[in-house]
């Protein structure tokens, strides 16, 4: 993911702030051939089934090495009982895989990005 740099003698206030996300969640994102990986880039968190198609189930492996090897902090997560489409639905069959926003949860806290406290909060 790409973004520009604050330009900070930018007399416009929007172009003084960085487009830099605080953090990434990419989930079954689509062929991982789609994505660069660079030093600096913002933490992400990738969760995909196993069973989902191999550019997303193996890409995304493929995807969390490139983030480690460019020190660029990565959490993955493969679903051993899914496929594609696992989601986030109030009828979601329970699974590991249905309660990935949990996994998400715990990293966003201890990654520093969110506080105990605030994940609390509805």
């Amino acid at each position: 993911m790409k973004h520009d740099a604050a330009q900070k003698s930018s007399a416009d206030v929007i172009e003084q702030q960085s487009c830099r996300p605080d953090f990434q969640v990419l989930i079954y994102p689509g062929s991982s051939g789609t994505f660069t990986v660079e030093t600096g880039m913002s933490p992400a968190f990738i969760a995909a089934g196993i069973n989902d198609r191999p550019d997303i189930s193996e890409g995304m492996a493929s995807l969390y090495l490139k983030n480690k090897a460019a020190k660029a902090p990565a959490e993955l997560h493969l679903f051993a009982n899914s496929g594609h489409g696992f989601g986030y639905r109030h009828n979601a069959k329970p699974s590991a895989a249905a309660r990935w926003p949990e996994r998400l949860t715990e990293w966003l806290v201890d990654s520093g990005l969110l506080t105990e406290v605030e994940a609390k909060q509805p």
